[in-house]
């Protein structure tokens, strides 16, 4: 495989499942040496073990003190940071009701959002200040087609993940003089443990396949291709973009 990120440092959040192990297996495939963050340290250390390539950092990205000490620590640990995957995330989706509007706990709500907008913003500005301080940097927040597209019952995931495709359109004009880049993608509905219900309940399943074109749910192999992409030298002239990759389920 292509060594694009040869010589490179790079911090994936949410990296112990889905998406974000999708990722991290992409960049040191492709020559990374990579911060591997996540809530989850045990999963961290039973996936990546001591791969000299990878640093396992447990953090609850919802914290800005733990989030700062994991910045200072990878920082510490690698002297740079050169590419940032802002992955970390949680849903409130269901395929029942528990999460209309009428039904969502005001605790449900908020929690989602002190992940998902809360800690993506953190971790940004801590990565962005390292960045700016080397002058040069890539970010890549993983955003979501739900910040477009209607999915009723889904509490707060929407809203926060619209916040944050906003916001990576206001750090990217506020970065790129800085010489730093800031990209973002919108998965449509990926086969990780978020999204058991949908693909381990047999009609579920099939409703949500029948309502994408692609006919197939997205793996994280999908989504760590457009995101690695994204902060590969490829892409050098994107800026400010959030691409969908939902095999077509947002029409």
């Amino acid at each position: 495989m292509e060594q694009r990120f040869a010589g490179k440092v790079a911090v994936v959040t949410g990296a112990a499942s889905g998406i974000g192990a999708g990722i991290a297996r992409r960049l040191l495939d492709e020559g990374a040496k990579i911060a591997v963050v996540d809530i989850d340290g045990d999963a961290l250390r039973a996936i990546y073990g001591d791969d000299p390539d990878t640093y396992a950092v447990t953090c609850d990205v919802s914290s800005c003190d733990q989030v700062t000490d994991a910045i200072l620590d990878i920082v510490g640990h690698f002297g740079r940071i050169d590419v940032l995957m802002n992955n970390a995330g949680i849903n409130t989706k269901s395929i029942t009701d528990e999460y209309s509007m009428l039904k969502c706990t005001p605790e449900a709500f908020r929690r989602v959002f002190e992940v998902n907008t809360f800690g993506a913003f953190y971790v940004g500005q801590a990565v962005a200040r390292q960045m700016v301080e080397q002058g040069a940097g890539v970010i890549v927040n993983t955003c979501s087609n739900a910040a477009i597209k209607t999915f009723p019952n889904g509490g707060g995931y929407g809203p926060s993940k619209a916040a944050l495709t906003k916001m990576t359109m206001i750090w990217a004009k506020e970065l790129a003089p800085f010489g730093v880049r800031v990209n973002g993608y919108a998965p449509g509905t990926t086969k990780t443990r978020f999204t058991e219900m949908i693909w381990s309940d047999e009609e579920a399943h099939a409703s949500y396949v029948e309502s994408i074109p692609a006919k197939r749910l997205g793996e994280p192999e999908d989504m760590a291709a457009i995101a690695c992409f994204l902060a590969s030298d490829d892409a050098s002239f994107i800026v400010g973009e959030v691409f969908g990759i939902d095999g077509g389920q947002h029409l």
